[in-house]
């Protein structure tokens, strides 16, 4: 099963990507921060990440040159 990482600081935003890709048959994590999503990805593997560009602290930008 293919594994997605979705971040983004809108808890609205997170559940409903979370939901669609879910029933489409994808393993999904939501995290609400870029610095969580970063701590993630040090010790997890995902096929896809899903990132908000704009949030609070550490954007979406930062964890894109993280991976």
């Amino acid at each position: 099963m293919k594994r997605i990482l979705v971040v983004d600081d809108d808890p609205d935003i997170l559940h409903i990507i979370s939901e669609i890709l879910s029933e489409a048959g994808y393993a999904v994590d939501t995290i609400q921060d870029g610095q969580g999503a970063i701590e993630r990805l040090k010790v997890e593997f995902y096929d896809l990440v899903i990132t908000d560009l704009n949030m609070p602290e550490v954007g979406g930008m930062e964890v894109l040159k993280f991976i």
